[in-house]
């Protein structure tokens, strides 16, 4: 999702990277924005990361073994808006990207953790019939 997001030939580089990062990224072999120190500043690398371990969390496979919570393997090969893709993909780890002040971001559905707003459970489930209804 990173790449895809950050990459200036294939992905929406163009749009989310800053003009610097830009820069950096076409000087690139590749147009490439990788590495340790390839940080988008317009993309809350926290909720990346948190998302990421959620996902790649060991559950039951129900056959006495242990299997990552969600698994996407996809080729994408055909072009079609930006934003639509990124929420297609997000439902497959039930997340929900949205775009505030620090940048953009991902929501988990279903992370059973505190909210840091203050909502009640019904619209909690509200918000889960309508992203499992799109």
């Amino acid at each position: 999702m990173y790449d895809l997001l950050t990459n200036t030939r294939y992905g929406l580089g163009s749009y989310i990277l800053t003009p610097a990062e830009r820069t950096e990224a076409e000087a690139k072999a590749g147009d490439q924005f990788e590495g340790t120190t390839d940080v988008a500043s317009n993309l809350d690398v926290y909720s990346f990361q948190q998302a990421s371990a959620y996902c790649g969390g060991l559950v039951s496979d129900n056959a006495g073994g242990t299997e990552p919570r969600f698994s996407c393997n996809v080729l994408i090969n055909s072009q079609g808006d930006a934003y639509k893709l990124i929420q297609q993909l997000c439902s497959v780890f039930r997340a929900m990207p949205f775009w505030e002040q620090a940048g953009l971001r991902w929501r988990m559905i279903d992370l059973k953790t505190s909210l840091t707003s203050s909502t009640s459970r019904t619209s909690r489930k509200r918000a889960s019939v309508i992203q499992a209804q799109a």
